[in-house]
């Protein structure tokens, strides 16, 4: 590796290999691929609309359920929107190994807006006041699969739930 002697910022001299030089000015090594971009539009959002009962109303046969595919995705995103302002859905998410058996379930919820809508006039997403965005982000990248439960919708309406791999 090549080396240069750089006049430090105190005046004294220092030789150093052109790689750490680099890192030391903060400037980018060109030689190096440091990130990879994946498009946003490589999978499409799946949409569930007009859900007024929860999937889940005690325990759960997973057995009877199918995954979803996660593919080469790192990220499930899950949010919603619904008629009913400030309305609270509860969500699991399963998680399935590549032999077709559930290994994990992640639940968190989701809180509507009281005030912010979108064209179609249901309330969107909101962040909970700053306890949680507005939406849900589940690891996905050491599952085969997934399956979105909705497990409570409170006060009762109508909810349409998105998902989107990334």
């Amino acid at each position: 590796m090549p080396y240069s002697l750089r006049l430090l910022e105190n005046g004294s001299e220092r030789t150093l290999e052109n790689g750490i030089i680099r890192a030391l000015e903060l400037v980018p090594d060109d030689s190096q691929q440091v990130s990879c971009v994946y498009p946003k539009t490589w999978y499409a959002w799946t949409d569930r609309t007009g859900i007024t009962n929860p999937d889940v109303t005690g325990p759960c046969q997973l057995a009877n359920l199918t995954p979803v595919s996660t593919a080469d995705a790192g990220t499930l995103v899950i949010t919603a929107d619904g008629t009913v302002g400030s309305m609270t859905i509860g969500i699991a998410a399963v998680l399935w190994d590549e032999r077709g058996n559930p290994i994990s379930v992640n639940s968190g919820m989701l809180t509507l807006s009281g005030w912010c809508k979108n064209a179609a006039g249901n309330y969107i997403t909101a962040n909970a006041y700053g306890t949680a965005p507005g939406f849900l982000a589940v690891d996905v990248s050491l599952a085969a699969g997934y399956t979105v439960l909705v497990q409570s919708i409170i006060p009762s309406g109508s909810v349409n739930l998105h998902t989107k791999l990334f």
